[in-house]
């Protein structure tokens, strides 16, 4: 379970429930081309609250990415990189520094739902 750090809620995960009629196409890109959608979702802005009972199918979904481009484009560009990379008050001095840098960043995700 998540919880969030500037509410007093917790959650497992969202599940987007589109309209009647409205594709899985339509929702992926409305969120994409909104990028602040989700938050407000989340904020419950523009939203209403109904109490449901959902039942969900059992599954299991897995993804792995490989998080350096992203990272990169975020400005983490010298912790690649083998000459510049600075990782000071992580490694001691008695430690060899030199050479030390981030070769790959790798993020799994699996969700195992398996209830009822």
């Amino acid at each position: 379970p998540y919880k969030s750090d500037s509410h007093d809620v917790q959650f497992v995960f969202t599940v987007i429930l589109p309209k009647q009629g409205v594709s899985l196409d339509e929702v992926e890109q409305k969120l994409t081309s909104k990028p602040d959608l989700m938050q407000q979702v989340l904020n419950g802005e523009n939203t209403t609250r109904q109490e449901l009972q959902l039942y969900l199918p059992k599954f299991k979904m897995e993804a792995t990415f490989v998080l350096n481009d992203v990272l990169i484009q975020l400005g983490m560009i010298n912790a690649f990189n083998e000459r510049k990379a600075d990782f000071t008050g992580i490694v001691s001095e008695q430690d060899d520094r030199n050479g030390l840098y981030i070769s790959k960043v790798i993020h799994k995700a699996f969700i195992d739902v398996n209830e009822l």
